[in-house]
């Protein structure tokens, strides 16, 4: 959850770059995707078999 401290922050950066102000229902909304996307980002990469990295190097290893 995003602190209501943290959605003024948006709000206000929001309006120094677009010019516009947006409601704390519209801030909530972008700030959730935004941090959604940060999550993708920079979360674990996982392959579509579900095996991470590391599992698949020791198979890469194993498979010659």
């Amino acid at each position: 959850m995003i602190s209501q401290q943290s959605l003024e922050k948006f709000k206000k950066i929001f309006k120094e770059e677009f010019g516009e102000e947006i409601s704390d229902e519209q801030a909530l909304n972008l700030a959730t995707r935004l941090l959604n996307v940060g999550r993708a980002l920079y979360s674990p990469r996982i392959y579509p078999s579900g095996i991470n990295n590391e599992n698949k190097l020791n198979i890469q290893k194993y498979a010659k």
